[in-house]
């Protein structure tokens, strides 16, 4: 394990998140658009794959002609890129056929997934990786709550959302500059980035730079503010999987699922026993308690006893004095 002492920050950073999901001799399909942020992910994961013993594909979806001279070679260098690079790697490569036309960002989006989906099939992988980072994920939500949205908007993209994983999602764009440089990693720049007709482009290049160059680290906290709500808003509203005070909950279930799963089911628990001043931090105790490898305990948290057999948790009020 001595090479993990040559791994930079951010490759030790993916290897924290990657290395409880067991991807050994799993296969990965990688998203790569050939722009920095994917070809930094690319990087990673080739740097940690003989620790983790995946297999990595990578698939590029070519967006099709088009009438713009700059925009239809920019679309066929960025293939002709990505596929050096796996070929230089010694990667397998998947594109499209290039008559696909799409009127919008959205229609574009959905045709990508729809590749993704089909490679993903053809090669039995188990995750879709792509390169969503936390300035993409604050931006979408700042997108949304312009719009018009609820709870459900706000929550946005996840770590890990079923077959798909954006191992990138809690860095900020600023660290991939920093390791793209350390790595010397070479990309190819979408001219359509720039354009500030859209709204995206715009919170980008104009509202979180004035943002940032007004209150230095503004955008990180603001991002790291919408993941906090977003996340209690997932676990203490969700009405879903409620379950009635009369019955218990069941060890096993509860410890099978993921922190959010876990955290929800609990809330939903304690609002079925009318266990109404619960904060999110009791939440986290109660999970934590709950690791131990004890049979059978009891414990008090949030003016509750909690009662753990082999199977169940169940948890009564205390009798006041």
């Amino acid at each position: 394990m001595a090479h993990h002492q040559h791994w930079k920050p951010l490759e030790k950073k993916i290897y924290a998140h990657l290395k409880a999901l067991d991807l050994k001799e799993k296969t990965l399909l990688v998203g790569a658009s050939g722009g920095l942020d994917s070809m930094s992910l690319l990087h990673v994961l080739l740097r940690l794959q003989k620790t983790l013993k995946y297999v990595l594909v990578v698939g590029h979806v070519h967006h099709g002609q088009s009438f713009d001279p700059v925009t239809k070679d920019f679309r066929q260098d960025t293939a002709r890129f990505v596929q050096r690079f796996c070929v230089e790697h010694g990667l397998d490569f998947l594109t499209n056929k290039t008559h696909e036309q799409a009127s919008s960002e959205e229609q574009w989006r959905k045709l990508r997934y729809s590749y993704f989906k089909t490679w993903m099939k053809e090669i039995s992988a188990t995750y879709l990786v792509l390169a969503h980072h936390e300035d993409d994920l604050l931006e979408t939500r700042l997108i949304r709550l312009i719009r018009g949205v609820g709870a459900q908007g706000i929550k946005s993209m996840s770590f890990l959302q079923d077959s798909l994983l954006r191992p990138l999602l809690r860095t900020p764009k600023v660290e991939i500059h920093h390791y793209a440089e350390e790595r010397q990693i070479t990309f190819v720049d979408d001219p359509s980035n720039n354009n500030k007709k859209f709204l995206r482009n715009w919170l980008r290049n104009v509202w979180l730079k004035e943002l940032e160059a007004y209150r230095p680290g503004a955008s990180h906290r603001l991002a790291q503010s919408l993941e906090l709500i977003s996340e209690e808003l997932e676990y203490l509203q969700s009405e879903e999987g409620s379950v009635s005070s009369e019955v218990p909950l069941q060890r096993e279930e509860l410890s099978q699922g993921s922190l959010i799963q876990q955290k929800r089911h609990l809330a939903s628990y304690l609002k079925s026993i009318e266990a109404k001043s619960y904060t999110a931090s009791q939440i986290d105790e109660v999970l934590k308690r709950l690791k131990t490898p004890k049979k059978s305990f009891d414990f008090q948290v949030g003016g509750l006893i909690w009662r753990v057999s082999p199977n169940s948790i169940s948890a009564i009020k205390k009798a006041s004095s």
